[in-house]
């Protein structure tokens, strides 16, 4: 493209011809000028001496050919030959280079200072208008441009960087689409904030290292571009940077097999919409040390790789926010070693997590998944430190893995609240939902709280603990196995409701267990327990196949205001089986109802010592009561004892007494009723020992005894019954 155009000056014709400035590289950028000069009518021939000066739109003097600034005459001039009317000068070339900014001047001027003998200039008028037709004359407001064509400020983007940084004037390099490869890590200078932006999809614009790193962390901020390295991204000796990367991809070069963006000395990096991608066997990204990073609405990935996606090791921090962090074998979270802090907020883990050290991790909002190839979505290891998941929900497919398995030697907190556990293994070997254990010797010190949550195990049990302290607090559990598998330790499971296919809660080995507000329903059992200590209050117990509950401890046991109902099926049937011998105080049972509907009586008690107050047992089938062993002690005070079916032969109450003892055991009962609906023939008694000949004494005050036959007929084995009891038909 030509421009012509004639001004006179004095006797001198200038018609000329403006050219491109071409930016090849800082310090190389030039303008070609040519044009036609005529003295009295004829072309002249023989040295030209010019005087150059750029200028912007209002007259600020921007690059002179000897360096001079202002708008005045520069001091020295550029000999030119002129032949034949003809020259042509590169403006930047044997003169002061121009600077590759000047082209991004909105408008931009040429003035010109013309002598045949170097001595006398004239000025031409007026200035002549410059239009760059290259990139260069984007008004870039405060930034330069790198193109890998040559038709930029530059073509290399770390000189770019290096000439900003000199140059208070600009603070941005652009760079245009293209591949650009590098030898040395691109670096940022200190006390500068230098920005560097892709002028495209960040896909379009790709930065690659293959023999080290591409890009040192500095105090900057990177948009639009992509980035592949070994690593792509890491710190160097420069602390207390902050970096900010905007739609970026950080990859791993092929071969490498370290991490794709490590960081760890002091410093902040944040990340909004980007991706960090490692497919060749190493971390996505590393963090340790004094680093801090922040993450939001990006993409963490080691698809192809057994490379854990994001390690945390030693102590950095890091808050993530609406990320996904997704991996083909290795786990997509990993913290390890000391203390440090980790936050994340509506993230998504597709492969499992583990920690390993005592980190404080906060999670809301997150989903967390486990598969195959891991032995458990989330794993919590030696002295977790607090670890609190909020609104989560944690998801395992593969079998026999477990959902979530902690482990600790003390000083551990986990919390979940309102989460939503998933172990959906489809095998009879699948480990529990939750599986804890600790180490400590106080159980207090290792301490899980699982409130407002639900655990579904399709198969295996919903929670297995091991000598720690949990608290179920307002939460549903459904099991194939145990809801609840205790083994020493403290449990506490309050305004929870609890469903298994075996026992809803089966504690054993010291366990100490707490039982409010719950409804436990067990395929087999409740509530098992042994050798341990139990308390139940305003809670609804029910088995489909065996015992309400089942209890053979020394511990002390209380029940209040509760419900218990054996099973309806065939088989033991019973609500409680009690066991309490050598019990350093008695049970208590009080305000509770036990109902017994299958092939047991609905309360059995063998050994110990147990209250009963404002109780009622009720069998269908069976008989209400039955006290085995003479040294078992039973107080019965305001209690109500009924065999309902008409058909029941049995005792309401019976004192077993077998063929080899002479005495059975020695019940009290005080202001209570004992009845029995039987209406058939025969002897149907409603107290009495197994033996009719047996030594057997019923303490009875204020009672009253009722059958449905006529009064005094079939009630006690006695010959007298007195102590103010009543005996009566029942109607």
């Amino acid at each position: 493209m030509t421009a012509w155009k004639k001004l006179r000056v004095g006797e001198f014709v200038f018609p000329f011809l403006v050219m491109v400035a071409t930016c090849p590289a800082w310090g190389d950028s030039t303008l070609n000028y040519q044009g036609r000069v005529t003295a009295g009518g004829s072309n002249y021939s023989g040295m030209g001496y010019f005087k150059f000066r750029l200028l912007d739109g209002a007259g600020q003097g921007l690059w002179s050919n000897d360096g001079s600034t202002g708008t005045n005459e520069p001091g020295s001039s550029v000999a030119v030959e002129v032949n034949n009317g003809l020259f042509n000068v590169e403006l930047g070339t044997g003169m002061t280079a121009i600077p590759p900014t000047v082209f991004h001047e909105e408008d931009l001027f040429l003035r010109t200072w013309f002598s045949t003998n170097n001595s006398s200039f004239e000025q031409l008028s007026p200035d002549v208008e410059i239009r760059p037709v290259d990139y260069a004359a984007l008004n870039s407001g405060g930034a330069v441009m790198v193109d890998d064509d040559g038709d930029g400020d530059f073509d290399d983007i770390q000189e770019a960087i290096d000439y900003v940084s000199t140059n208070q004037d600009y603070e941005t390099v652009l760079v245009m689409p293209g591949y650009y490869q590098v030898t040395n890590a691109i670096s940022f200078p200190t006390g500068r904030v230098v920005r560097l932006s892709g002028l495209a999809d960040r896909t379009e614009v790709v930065v690659e290292n293959t023999n080290g790193p591409v890009l040192y962390a500095g105090t900057t901020v990177i948009r639009n571009m992509t980035f592949i390295g070994a690593p792509a991204l890491r710190d160097s000796a420069l602390t207390n940077y902050s970096l900010e990367a905007v739609n970026c991809t950080f990859r791993t070069c092929p071969g490498f097999k370290g991490p794709a963006v490590v960081l760890g000395s002091q410093g902040e990096a944040e990340f909004f919409y980007c991706e960090v991608l490692n497919d060749e066997g190493g971390e996505a990204v590393t963090l340790f040390g004094n680093a801090m990073a922040r993450m939001k609405h990006c993409l963490l990935s080691c698809e192809s790789s057994a490379g854990t996606v994001l390690e945390l090791d030693s102590g950095p921090s890091i808050e993530m926010e609406s990320c996904t962090l997704t991996s083909g074998s290795g786990n997509t979270l990993v913290l390890i070693n000391s203390a440090g802090q980790a936050e994340f907020a509506m993230c998504r883990f597709l492969n499992g997590i583990v920690v390993d050290g005592p980190w404080s991790l906060t999670m809301r909002d997150c989903f967390i998944q486990g598969n195959t190839n891991d032995p458990a979505a989330v794993i919590l290891n030696d002295s977790v430190g607090r670890v609190v998941f909020d609104n989560c929900t944690i998801r395992h497919f593969g079998a026999p893995d477990l959902l979530i398995a902690i482990s600790s030697n003390g000083n551990a907190g986990v919390v979940l609240d309102y989460c939503r556990l998933e172990s959906l293994a489809d095998t009879s070997t699948a480990g529990p939902a939750l599986d804890l254990d600790s180490d400590a010797t106080d159980p207090e010190s290792a301490s899980v709280q699982i409130r407002w949550s639900t655990i579904d195990a399709e198969t295996g049990n919903g929670i297995t603990m091991n000598n720690c302290s949990v608290a179920v607090i307002r939460s549903k559990i459904e099991a194939s196995g145990h809801g609840i598998e205790a083994t020493g330790g403290i449990l506490d499971v309050g305004w929870s409701i609890v469903e298994a296919g075996s026992n809803a809660i089966h504690a054993v080995s010291d366990c100490e267990v707490d039982v409010a507000h719950t409804f436990a329903d067990g395929g087999y059992r409740a509530i098992h327990l042994e050798d341990g200590s139990l308390f139940v209050e305003d809670s609804e117990l029910a088995a489909m196949t065996d015992c309400g509950m089942y209890l053979v401890t020394s511990g002390g046991v209380s029940v209040t205001r509760t419900t218990v109902t054996g099973s309806e099926e065939e088989g033991n049937g019973q609500a409680l089986y009690a066991a309490l011998e050598g019990a350093d105080s008695p049970g208590v049972l009080l305000h509770s109802m036990f109902q017994g509907d299958g092939g047991g009586p609905a309360f059995e008690i063998e050994g110990g010592t147990l209250f009963a107050v404002g109780s009622v047992f009720v069998s269908d089938t069976n008989r209400a009561v039955l006290i085995r062993s003479e040294t078992t002690r039973v107080v019965f005070d305001g209690c109500e004892f009924v065999n309902t079916a008409d058909d029941n032969t049995n005792l309401v109450i019976e004192l077993y007494c077998p063929t080899t003892a002479t005495n059975a055991p020695l019940p009290q009962i005080m202001n209570s009723v004992v009845r029995s609906l039987y209406s058939g023939t025969g002897q149907v008694f409603t107290i009495g020992t197994t033996l009719f000949d047996a030594t057997g004494l019923v303490s009875m005050v204020n009672c009253s005894l009722s059958h449905v036959l006529a009064p005094n007929t079939f009630i006690v084995p006695a010959t007298n019954v007195g102590n103010d009891c009543w005996i009566m038909p029942a109607f």
